[in-house]
């Protein structure tokens, strides 16, 4: 058992192996497994860390980090998902553009023609379970 909040690390990792962006997110509300408050941090020290440890791992596309953040702020890794995760939309919303970058990188396009713009601001994410009602 490791003490310490859990975070999640999205990434988008190109063929080449690089990480062309990354979003920290605090998981502030878990339920059944899923994130339903979230909300994005800026740590250059963890984005560097975890910057590593990705490239390290020789992965490409969208990855999702699971890491516990001890308040010594060392970073254990928990697990390593290579897809889009359910709290992916609040780092597209930080600037992550996995979805355009992956199909810009399937077209063959030059990803250096398309910058990552973090957001400079902190998002929060709140998942609400609603209904929608339509007459047919």
């Amino acid at each position: 058992y490791i003490e310490g909040k859990e975070i999640s690390i999205d990434a988008w990792i190109d063929k080449e192996n690089k990480v062309k962006g990354l979003i920290l997110r605090t998981r502030d509300k878990i339920i059944d497994g899923e994130s339903k408050i979230s909300t994005t941090f800026i740590d250059e020290n963890i984005e560097k860390k975890a910057t590593n440890i990705l490239e390290s791992l020789k992965l490409s596309g969208p990855i999702v980090l699971q890491a516990i953040l001890t308040p010594e702020n060392k970073l254990f890794i928990i697990e390593c998902n290579t897809r889009f995760g359910g709290g992916s939309t609040t780092s597209i919303q930080a600037g992550l553009d996995s979805f355009y970058w992956s199909i810009l990188e399937i077209q063959g396009e030059d990803l250096n023609n398309y910058d990552f713009h973090k957001s400079k601001v902190n998002i929060r994410k709140i998942r609400i379970p609603y209904d929608i009602y339509l007459n047919t």
